[in-house]
């Protein structure tokens, strides 16, 4: 067992007590403002003294080449996507095991191989070099896609035709976009933030306004694009496009950042004509009262999607002359969540519905509405769907917790309508060394604090012992509309092999497993429900004898983040470890950064008088409060450099306030860490190398607590921290995230990081030059300091879902969870040890919440005169990760899918590491 760490050991970074703002009369200091400028010369010192913290425990663990080993091993197996049609060709996306990046192979049969179409992994020499978005042109001729460097959600679009060759057409500066072509191929709509002065590679934290949709007429230069739509009154709208499958209609969906609730306007494309300008939009729903989606026309009558007077959703169809005389399609289903529709081979339609947290699909009449048969698929989750209107041909993918990924193909031709097609495999991923027998999945309801139901998945084996004694990792997101389905991991099988541990997902309030009701009731002044659900969850593991306090590790990351911020300093008692990855902590700057602004809408404003007293209230930056007996949980923050979402100053923040109260408590001696990872985003597009230098630097950290007989199953356990059964913040229209998983049918995820053991040599580099910020699952990056994480980059974006402290009914309530502002070690027992990790490029969640946040922790360790004889060390770590989703968009809807990429893996490496610190 490693030898405590004593609060002398941390870090002290410069507090500017000058540094405050007044809102609605409350005074809040910030004095670690200066975190929020990444380039800056004391920001990078920051980052250095933290990860100096980090690395020389991690260097004293032996076995670096028999970890490369075990590693590489685990995760060398086959893997790949669903299958697409596009023109005479089919596709998807394929990884041998062991690629920075998946490759895009073409074939002319569904059930070959093929050819290598396109490999990313050429673009860049150390795989941080992704695609982030693509689509086809209607006659499949032309590939558009969008590369990101550095895991930065900026992206470069480029074009290449069906042979392999390359156009000169080259976008650059587009962000939070998908891509929508003219069906004649004369060109591509897309996203962009046309006032944007920072930089383009993740480094900026400018604050994202005016998000405007272009044309972009193939053949000419970028630099002479048409600026088709925006809206120079409402600076936080955020647009995102769709065009009808006959090509006829644009759909303009118009939220306000991440507000479910959206306007959606069309434009008639015929009687348009050439696009020289601004398009002449008609409004069919010109409120932002419900949620409205697009899903097929006949002529000028509209399918659409809308949880309007229906928080389950239903279909209506109107006619674009008269939006207000509406028929009901398919009425709402109390009980299940209508997920997505789709129209499929000319008379069907697909319906996919949530039924507690699993998905089921069914065959309607498109026309009539009604129900036609049920497919009859396992229990678990549609991951991918291939089906269009005009296409006899459908591909459906599925996993489950104990089912990796399979690919099913289904053909309509000569069906009869009321008949269903034979669902035939097409492909199946084959795993060597797990027997998957040997392990079950339950699903368990339990209690939240108000009485509320809520579900929880548990995985472990079947012949596990109930004593209490079970290492556990419980996993949580809880916002943004986003359902955490079952989603397959080796790694969390491997962990529940090798450690007889537990895995639990709960399903808490905030989400949107069932509608737009669960999800209201986890935002804004509601967000402590969230807090209260997840609570609820460790406290059935721990009265059911899953596990106990010590062996309890939690897991969040991006609002994920947020949650670990608020429930580690809510109640330190019952965890043992925390992981923070990407969180947003500082909630009364959020919105001032990057796309922050749009989580407003979520999470509130706190410069409103209205929202800042629940915002300031759980703001993790402001709340860090150590328990007066006990220990604060070891904890792990990480973050990245290049998050432009949830920029890396949310845990360099958090992690100063966390160590300045650390140091108040000499008794606190679980270990407190942050992580800064280099050349990194959000998450999405992160290559092997550096996952597997991330994994080897967590393993390193909890090495004094193995023995080399246990070397090889906790090896395999790794690859964790990105585990698929995370969920990270999917912001709608803008990158990864549409809030509710808007899902189409050619669902697909476009970047999809492999884990290519390489570099892991380069862990120390990473270490001694990475930097802090948040947010998991996603899949991960925490948030941590609620109540300025609108005032970066696109963190006003998120307003709707936390709400905005600078308003006086949200700041009150983000200001009590506020992990940045809440910070209070224990009167007694210890602060949970903690590992912080973010990127000094991450202009998502900015590095100064991770930052800020460990600058307070340190200092309240250091304000009390440590005992020399307690001068010996335990690692801290509070993790924070992005992932991100994908958004794949084709003629038919566009989707956003995040939780369906195999490739992101969740966090357990650095819970065992406290298990046996425990």
């Amino acid at each position: 067992m490693p030898a405590p760490v004593n609060p002398s050991v941390y870090p002290t970074a410069k507090r500017d007590e000058t540094v405050f703002d007044d809102y609605h009369g409350t005074r809040v200091a910030d004095p670690y403002r200066w975190m929020e400028d990444p380039d800056g010369e004391a920001t990078q010192k920051w980052v250095d003294e933290l990860n100096g913290v980090s690395e020389p425990f991690i260097k004293k663990a032996p076995s670096r080449e028999k970890m490369r080993e075990k590693l590489t091993a685990t995760w060398d197996y086959e893997k790949f996507t669903n299958t697409s049609k596009r023109g005479q060709y089919y596709y998807f996306w394929h990884n041998t095991g062991l690629q920075n990046q998946y490759v895009i192979y073409q074939s002319t049969k569904p059930e070959e191989k093929g050819k290598v179409f396109l490999d990313v992994n050429k673009l860049s020499e150390d795989g941080t070099t992704s695609i982030r978005i693509g689509t086809w042109s209607e006659d499949g001729k032309t590939y558009a896609y969008g590369i990101s460097e550095k895991g930065s959600d900026w992206m470069t679009i480029k074009f290449r035709n069906n042979d392999g060759t390359d156009l000169p057409d080259v976008i650059s500066g587009v962000k939070h976009s998908g891509l929508d072509w003219m069906h004649d191929g004369s060109g591509v709509f897309y996203c962009r933030y046309p006032d944007h002065k920072g930089a383009e590679v993740g480094t900026s934290v400018e604050k994202h306004e005016f998000h405007s949709l272009y044309f972009h007429r193939m053949g000419t230069d970028s630099k002479d694009d048409v600026l088709v739509y925006d809206d120079r009154r409402n600076p936080d709208y955020m647009i995102g496009s769709s065009l009808s499958e006959d090509g006829r209609f644009l759909f303009l969906d118009i939220s306000r950042g991440c507000d479910p609730y959206n306007m959606l306007y069309y434009v008639d494309l015929e009687k348009n004509g050439p696009i020289k300008g601004k398009l002449d939009s008609t409004p069919l729903f010109d409120k932002l009262d419900a949620k409205y989606s697009f899903i097929d026309n006949t002529g000028d009558d509209f399918l659409i999607q809308t949880n309007k007077d229906a928080p389950m959703y239903k279909l209506i169809r109107i006619n674009a002359k008269d939006p207000s005389n509406q028929e009901v399609v398919i009425e709402e289903n109390k009980k299940n969540k209508l997920e997505w529709a789709s129209p499929c081979a000319n008379d069907r339609l697909l319906v996919c519905y949530l039924e507690d947290v699993k998905t089921t699909l069914y065959a309607h009449d498109l026309k009539t509405g009604d129900q036609l048969y049920q497919f009859p698929l396992d229990i678990g989750t549609i991951s991918g769907c291939f089906a269009k209107k005009d296409e006899t041909e459908m591909y459906l993918s599925f996993e489950s917790f104990l089912t990796p990924t399979v690919v099913y193909a289904l053909n309509f031709k000569d069906v009869p309508l009321e008949k269903a097609p034979e669902i035939k495999l097409l492909r199946q991923t084959t795993l060597s060394g797990v027997n998957l027998s040997n392990f079950e999945t339950r699903q368990v309801f339990f209690n939240s604090k108000d009485g509320t139901k809520v579900p929880m998945f548990i995985v472990s084996r079947k012949d596990l012992v109930l004593d209490g004694n079970n290492p556990t990792l419980l996993n949580g997101y809880g916002g943004f509309n986003i359902s955490d389905l079952p989603a397959f991991s080796v790694t969390r099988l491997c962990f529940a092999q090798g450690f007889n541990g537990v895995v639990a997902v709960a399903n808490i309030r905030g989400g949107g497993e069932y509608g737009e009701d669960w999800h209201k009731g986890g935002m804004k002044g509601n967000k402590q429900n969230v807090f209260d659900d997840f609570q609820a969850a460790a406290e059935y593991l721990l009265e059911n004898k899953y596990t106990n306090p010590t062996k309890l590790a939690i897991q969040g990351g991006s609002n994920g983040g947020l949650l670990m911020g608020a429930c580690s300093q809510q109640r330190p008692e019952l965890y043992g470890a925390v992981i923070n990855r990407v969180g947003v902590l500082d909630m009364l700057r959020f919105h001032k950064f990057t796309i922050g602004g749009a989580w407003v809408p979520e999470f509130g404003n706190p410069d409103e008088k209205e929202d800042f007293p629940y915002i300031y209230k759980y703001s993790p930056l402001h709340n860090i409060a150590f328990p007066k007996a006990g220990q604060w949980p070891s904890t792990l923050l990480m973050t990245a450099d290049h998050d432009d979402r949830v920029v890396p100053s949310h845990t360099l923040k958090y992690m100063a306030e966390l160590y300045h109260k650390a140091k108040q408590h000499p008794d606190q001696q679980n270990p407190l860490l942050a992580r800064i990872e280099v050349k990194a985003g959000h998450g999405a597009g992160k290559p092997t190398s550096k996952i597997i230098a991330e994994y080897v630097d967590i393993e390193y950290a909890k090495s004094d607590a193995i023995n080399d007989d246990q070397l090889h199953t906790l090896s395999e356990i790794l690859y964790y921290v990105y585990d698929i059964s995370t969920i990270s913040l999917h912001i709608t229209t803008f990158v990864l995230t549409v809030i509710g998983l808007r899902r189409g049918f050619y669902m697909m995820s476009l970047s999809f990081p492999a884990y290519l053991i390489s570099a892991i040599d380069d862990m120390l580099q990473m270490f001694t030059h990475g930097i802090l910020t948040d947010e998991t699952v996603t899949r991960q990056f925490g948030f941590v300091d609620i109540t300025t994480i609108h005032k970066f980059t696109i963190g006003g974006a998120w307003v709707p879902e936390f709400g905005k402290p600078d308003e006086k009914e949200d700041f009150p309530y983000i200001y009590k969870y506020s992990p940045l502002h809440n910070i209070a070690f224990p009167k007694a027992g210890q602060w949970p040890s903690t590992l912080l990790m973010t990127a000094d490029h991450d202009d998502r969640v900015v590095p100064s919440h991770t930052l800020k946040y460990m600058a307070e922790l340190y200092h309240k360790i250091i304000c009390i005169t440590l005992s020399i004889t307690h001068f010996i060390a335990d690692l801290v770590s509070t993790l924070i990760l992005i992932l991100d989703y994908y958004r794949d968009d084709n003629s038919t809807l566009s989707i956003y899918s995040h939780s369906f990429d195999p490739e992101k893996r969740g966090a357990i490496t650095f819970i065992m590491q406290f298990f046996y610190y425990a």
